[in-house]
């Protein structure tokens, strides 16, 4: 799988068109892939870390992909992964996130948490918790434990009642809230590249934007102010403050760029 995802990607790294989108559906994998010069690369890992630690080299000799990976983990604790049929460790995530931000300096990792399992522990939970602390992910969602009918999670008991699931997730996502303000904060000053997505007033003075750690639709954004911008343009900007999740910055106007879109879906055959 891997030399076919690594085929993918230097097929398209080589497309004249600056800014690609592509479906990759492979065997239960999934990739999403979307953004300017190619730049945005979503991994959906399952439980197959094996495929993922044989990408890391292909995603890290590409210049012309970003570095952004989303790994929903779901949880951290082994009892929790065994239960939820993850196939894979603690000490294997740990292993492969470490190797992750060790061999693609400055990667942008992203991850989605369940709270609130069937049997999940206060423990279990509290070494969740730690986890997202220790680890500081650039971005995290989360969600509270929905149940399927007919599933053997559904089954389970005890089921966590709804209020301690929310309570769960709050506290999750106001860990992940603080680091997520901590490292906003962390890039006023610097120049980001992003993309115009739309205008944010009617004025056209304003521009909702995302540079290339920030992922359409599920992270924050870039608000950018500038004269002269429109939806498509690919273009620097000084972070001069943020506001929450949210960068806010001004355009470098004499270093902009416009793009022009291709559009790809790609099917694995196997």
């Amino acid at each position: 799988m891997a030399r076919v995802m690594s085929s993918v990607v230097s097929h398209l790294a080589r497309e004249e068109a600056n800014a690609v989108q592509l479906y990759l559906q492979y065997k239960g994998y999934h990739w999403n892939v979307a953004g300017p010069l190619f730049r945005e690369l979503h991994l959906l890992f399952d439980e197959h870390a094996k495929t993922v630690f044989e990408m890391i080299d292909a995603l890290a000799d590409c210049d012309r992909v970003v570095k952004y990976i989303d790994m929903p983990l779901q949880h951290i604790n082994d009892r929790l992964l065994t239960m939820m049929r993850r196939r894979v460790t603690r000490r294997q995530i740990e292993t492969l996130l470490s190797k992750l931000r060790t061999k693609i300096p400055g990667i942008t990792l992203r991850t989605t948490l369940i709270a609130g399992s069937p049997t999940e522990t206060d423990a279990e939970h509290a070494e969740l918790l730690q986890f997202i602390q220790d680890f500081q992910f650039d971005m995290l969602g989360v969600f509270p434990y929905s149940a399927e009918p007919g599933t053997p999670m559904g089954r389970m008991d005890p089921q966590i009642p709804e209020q301690l699931k929310r309570q769960r997730m709050e506290e999750l996502m106001l860990t992940q809230q603080q680091i997520a303000f901590t490292k906003a904060r962390h890039k006023i000053g610097q120049t980001v590249e992003a993309l115009i997505d739309r205008p944010a007033d009617s004025r056209g003075q304003s521009w909702i934007a995302r540079s290339t750690a920030q992922a359409p639709q599920i992270d924050s954004v870039t608000f950018i102010q500038g004269e002269d911008l429109h939806v498509g343009m690919l273009l620097p900007a000084r972070v001069v403050d943020t506001s929450g999740y949210d960068l806010i910055a001004q355009s470098k106007q004499e270093e902009t760029k416009s793009l022009p879109v291709l559009i790809q879906s790609v099917e694995a055959a196997g």
